[in-house]
């Protein structure tokens, strides 16, 4: 990946992390996301409330669609630090096409 393409998913990283925190600040705290755009992958730590050590979820996969000026985005299958997360995110989020802001999905 060029230097471009990496300071381009940090600045897309940035973003998204703040808006996810935005999200879920009443459960919890994206403390790193890292998007690698390359090879299609995000990878995000998360400080949940009575949680010691942080979750880590990462999408091994994941596909950007357009669809009336509105951007997407549908994660493939999803690793997990923990088991029940895993079998919960790839029950209801992997395969789901989720709504996001134009900024950030035109870095992806």
């Amino acid at each position: 990946m060029s230097i471009f393409g990496a300071l381009k998913d940090q600045a897309v990283a940035a973003s998204a992390r703040a808006l996810v925190n935005r999200k879920i600040a009443s459960f919890g705290e994206v403390t790193t996301l890292h998007i690698d755009s390359g090879r299609r992958i995000i990878r995000v730590e998360v400080r949940l409330k009575g949680e010691v050590t942080p979750v880590v979820v990462e999408a091994l996969s994941y596909e950007l669609a357009r669809d009336g000026g509105r951007a997407f985005v549908t994660p493939g299958g999803i690793r997990a630090s923990r088991e029940w997360l895993e079998i919960i995110l790839n029950e209801y989020v992997a395969g789901h096409k989720f709504e996001v802001p134009p900024a950030v999905a035109g870095c992806l």
